[in-house]
């Protein structure tokens, strides 16, 4: 019998109902075998019992992430971001998490097929032992790469980030910090405050499990405007 190191591919059945044929793909939990040192080893452990967490969350929504994640027909894969600057963001920094394509193709043509995908995440991303755990950033990046191995991908990066950060924003208001309303100040934010609000959060769920945008709200509507 393989030792649970050796099995590199971790499957989490969606728990909704039986699937429709064996799990095709899974969350990929291990690292590379090029990958060596102590550095790496010690994410992929706290890697392991941050992702196990999202598993055994209070909130349904939250497992629901995991089990999705788990579920997906393509696989998606985790990476440290180190000092080397292949691992950095697109903008040079190397403290911001990132998802991308296994596909190397441009993110702004969407997907409509599953396609695996990369997620980049500094240390402190997955050590659930320090306050800024709070972030929430492994769901927000979570929900690009579920968004990825669904096919659920839409070309615009607005619409990309507004379905990340209301996870984010869920994941924040359950703990008590604070949400965020902006993405870095380009473009608002406010899904997650105009559903809860609204008492429509369970429609949002429902469009970030089976579509690819949101519904429009006006508050992302007027604070769009007043920028242009």
């Amino acid at each position: 019998m393989p030792s649970r190191r050796q099995l590199l591919i971790v499957p989490t059945l969606l728990g909704l109902g039986a699937l429709a044929g064996p799990a095709r793909a899974a969350l990929v939990l291990e690292p590379m075998p090029e990958a060596a040192g102590r550095e790496h080893q010690l994410f992929y452990e706290r890697l392991r019992e941050a992702v196990a967490s999202l598993a055994t969350d209070t909130d349904p929504t939250i497992r629901r992430l995991h089990a999705a994640a788990g579920a997906a027909p393509a696989r998606i894969m985790f990476r440290p971001i180190t000092d080397d600057r292949r691992t950095w963001s697109s903008d040079g920094d190397r403290d911001r998490g990132h998802t991308e394509p296994a596909d190397s193709s441009p993110k702004q043509e969407g997907r409509t097929r599953p396609t695996g995908a990369i997620v980049h995440l500094p240390p402190w991303g997955v050590d659930m032992t320090i306050k800024r755990w709070s972030n929430g950033l492994l769901v927000h990046e979570l929900t690009h790469a579920l968004d990825l191995a669904t096919g659920r991908y839409h070309p615009n990066n607005r619409m990309r980030e507004r379905r990340a950060v209301f996870v984010q924003n869920f994941w924040r208001d359950r703990i008590g910090a604070e949400l965020r309303t902006d993405y870095h100040g380009y473009f608002p934010t406010l899904d997650y405050q105009e559903a809860k609000r609204q008492r429509r959060i369970d429609e949002y769920v429902g469009y970030l499990f089976t579509r690819n945008h949101f519904p429009d709200t006006a508050a992302n509507t007027a604070q769009d405007r007043r920028r242009k």
